[in-house]
């Protein structure tokens, strides 16, 4: 069984932590892991980590990986708050080059903590749950309290809500562009919008990046998603039970899983509309034989 020690680091200060995010080894570029949206499952954290660390041990390398968190670590699933906790322990390993990214429900809680703002919102798309995991409850159906602030500010920790706030909304590695949704096609990196970051959805424009490969999140697919120009790995979960990481070692994409068939390569294949449509192409070659995978509902897909 793979180490689980992963999760339980010394732990440094967010002074540190920042330091270390922003200093990435050259060497790292060469083996890089990106896992998508955990959305509260905090089983399926663990999970996907001690198939990265089975990895990572079974590739020999001799220098320190770096481990991408796409966004979206907290609300619809029921363990947010351990989640953040098992973040930031795994953010302050020193064999690890990590780096979490701000997702878009990450965003609405701290409009909320900070500024009071979009609270209805949020609570429907999931807050409520990770409410609950603070120990606040409250309805989604219902109009969010008038205190909600202020239960809040009690009852989550200061250093969960430093973690959050430190977040980046983007990361560059190599000809690589890791960012929670998406970018704006024909952009520069330096102009790009914080919603287009946050919020945009996959599309059939075409490369967004020319020369570069963008890895996402967000956008819920029934598997991963790997065509000219783009990576996406949320495989939704919160509601599948399936949590996805890429693995880029030398330009040689593969993915883990936490379903039972591991690792498996997904060939490059053009992308037509959304949630898994594809022409004609290379197709799918798993290592072994996959299990079957449950559909992300349409519900799940109307906020990421």
């Amino acid at each position: 069984m793979a180490d689980l020690s992963l999760l339980n680091p010394p732990v440094l200060s967010t002074a540190e932590l920042t330091c270390r995010r922003a200093v990435l080894s050259e060497k790292s570029e060469s083996l890089i892991y990106a896992v998508g949206d955990i959305h509260g499952r905090s089983d399926l954290l663990k999970k996907i980590i001690a198939e990265i660390a089975g990895d990572i041990f079974k590739s020999g390398v001799h220098f320190r990986p770096t481990l991408v968190f796409l966004g979206d670590y907290i609300d619809r699933g029921p363990s947010s708050k351990q989640v953040v906790n098992d973040l930031i322990a795994i953010s302050s390993h020193p064999d690890l080059n990590v780096q979490c990214l701000l997702g878009n429900h990450e965003a609405m809680m701290l409009d909320v903590y900070d500024r009071g703002v979009g609270a209805d919102l949020w609570l429907k798309h999931g807050g409520a749950e990770t409410l609950k995991s603070y120990g606040i409850h409250v309805d989604p159906d219902a109009p969010a309290p008038s205190d909600l602030r202020r239960l809040m500010r009690r009852a989550v920790p200061a250093d969960h809500i430093a973690f959050l706030k430190s977040l980046p909304l983007m990361a560059v590695i190599g000809d690589y562009i890791f960012v929670h949704a998406g970018v704006r096609p024909g952009v520069a990196l330096a102009d790009q919008k914080k919603s287009d970051l946050l919020w945009s959805r996959l599309n059939s424009r075409g490369v967004d990046a020319p020369g570069k490969t963008v890895v996402h999140g967000h956008t819920p697919v029934d598997q991963p998603l790997h065509t000219e120009g783009r990576i996406s790995v949320d495989t939704g979960a919160y509601m599948t039970g399936r949590l996805t990481a890429v693995r880029i070692a030398n330009d040689r994409v593969s993915f883990l899983t936490t379903e039972p068939h591991g690792r498996f390569y997904a060939e490059p294949r053009r992308w037509r509309g959304q949630f898994g449509a594809r022409t004609t192409a290379r197709p799918v070659r798993p290592v072994s034989t996959p299990v079957s995978r449950p559909r992300v509902p349409d519900t799940y897909q109307l906020v990421g």
